[in-house]
């Protein structure tokens, strides 16, 4: 008998412990998708607000040239990728393509915005607005 209740006790300590680390896990999981979203919204807003700069001042702006959405893009990319739709995730690394080639010309600093400046910056911002809406990582 004792061999039997001492077999339920380490059943139910094996469940439970499975149980606990399995909610923790997905707190986490939650947590990080949410943490994910909120950078792609706020970076994918950075951008935009370069564009306009750049635009209204008929210069690359200055003060964006360290950005590195590029970098944050790597890492939150597998989290985005697997907490998304097909169709969303396509969206996010269409916004994500059109603000590394912005970083890149960014990152040469400021400078006055030739015929092709002004034309790749005017469709990247709405291909970055098209692209947000259709991810629906604003959500």
């Amino acid at each position: 008998m004792a061999a039997i209740l001492g077999l339920v006790g380490v059943l139910v300590g094996a469940g439970t412990t499975f149980a606990a680390t399995y909610y923790f896990e997905w707190r986490r999981e939650r947590r990080d998708v949410k943490a994910a979203r909120a950078v792609a919204t706020s970076e994918m807003g950075e951008a935009v607000r370069a564009i306009g700069d750049s635009l209204a001042g008929n210069r690359w702006a200055p003060g964006w040239q360290n950005k590195d959405w590029s970098g944050s893009w790597s890492k939150y990319r597998p989290i985005l990728a697997a907490s998304m739709t097909g169709e969303e995730f396509q969206g996010v690394a269409a916004a994500y393509l059109e603000m590394e080639l912005l970083q890149a010309g960014l990152a040469a600093g400021s400078r006055e915005l030739t015929g092709t400046d002004k034309d790749f910056l005017t469709s990247a911002s709405s291909r970055l607005i098209s692209s947000a809406i259709q991810s629906g990582v604003e959500d």
